[in-house]
């Protein structure tokens, strides 16, 4: 070959290996500069600060409840609760939401192939659940092209505490100790319900993600039962209780006894028509009752007595002390 052929020969050879490599890197580039402008659609920053104020609204909503129950849904103002209506509306205002474009959706993730197979859900939607591979109950927008998702829509639940403040004894507290009850809640509070085993009404403070209920535990008693049971806004509940040992300063059988005081009389007449009486007293008392002692007087004279009318009763007094 002479030097002109190995010249042309070179030349192909460099243009086909040209050739092939920028078709290969074409190839390459292409699909994931498609991916990449696609993802970048993906979880905007400030579509997600949308999705935290409208997550808050949809949560502490009456009707979120509702909205749960389902397993996926696309949410609407006309979803929410009158109370809450106008603020949806004016927030969807701000956030140019369109609902014949744009998409707001609640997913229980276990019917997420559910959803998919739905034709009024968009194949947007549908292919960033693939990207993202989320778990349990999330939100999702879809606004002006950017979709992205919140899984803090997932329930927590409501925290309760129940502590008592006051002078302690032995093994429990004097009366007038003060039991505080306690429900916070991020979703809200739907329900607070302080209960005293002795029937006696709590004192309630707060708004809606704190409340707080006390109650003065006058008296005595060997346990007396405080409880509560308080449920969120996602109807999530959490209760928890406490047994308290309550201590009064006064007169009690567990104090001992002090004296005794007698209160009624008897009266005996005997076969002649005779009677005679006395006011009740120790000796009338331990006979036991007023016929026995009526009798007994038969065995003293020899008269026969028998009882006519009256009660003898015994009044215990008992000391002062510190009881439960």
């Amino acid at each position: 070959m002479n030097k002109k052929g190995f010249v042309l020969v070179e030349t192909l050879v460099v243009t086909i290996f040209t050739l092939v490599t920028f078709t290969i890197l074409y190839n390459s580039a292409v699909p994931l500069l498609g991916k990449y402008k696609e993802l970048s659609y993906y979880d905007d920053l400030d579509t997600t600060y949308d999705l935290y104020y409208i997550n808050k609204l949809i949560k502490n909503d009456s009707n979120y409840i509702t909205i749960k129950n389902n397993h996926y849904k696309k949410i609407a103002c006309s979803d929410i609760s009158l109370d809450n209506r106008n603020k949806c509306n004016e927030l969807l205002r701000v956030l140019e939401f369109d609902n014949t474009v744009d998409e707001l959706i609640f997913l229980n993730t276990d019917y997420t192939e559910e959803l998919k197979n739905d034709t009024v859900i968009s194949d947007d939607v549908k292919k960033y659940l693939d990207y993202i591979n989320p778990s349990g109950n999330i939100l999702l927008l879809q606004n002006n092209g950017y979709i992205s998702y919140l899984n803090s829509i997932l329930e927590v639940m409501p925290t309760v505490d129940i502590y008592i403040n006051g002078d302690t004894y032995s093994s429990g507290y004097k009366s007038g100790a003060i039991v505080t009850v306690t429900c916070e809640s991020k979703d809200g509070i739907s329900n607070f319900s302080p209960i005293d085993s002795f029937g006696r009404t709590f004192s309630i403070t707060g708004d809606n993600y704190s409340k707080q209920a006390t109650i003065t535990l006058n008296g005595y008693s060997d346990g007396r039962t405080i409880s509560v049971s308080c449920t969120s806004n996602s109807n999530l509940t959490n209760s928890d209780y406490r047994i308290y040992k309550i201590y009064q300063y006064s007169s009690h059988s567990d104090c001992g006894v002090s004296s005794y005081s007698y209160s009624g009389s008897c009266s005996c007449k005997t076969s002649s028509g005779d009677t005679m009486g006395e006011q009740c007293n120790a000796n009338i008392y331990a006979h036991g009752s007023c016929s026995n002692w009526c009798q007994s007087y038969q065995a003293n004279d020899g008269n026969s007595y028998t009882y006519q009318s009256g009660s003898c009763v015994r009044n215990t007094n008992y000391n002062t002390c510190w009881h439960s």
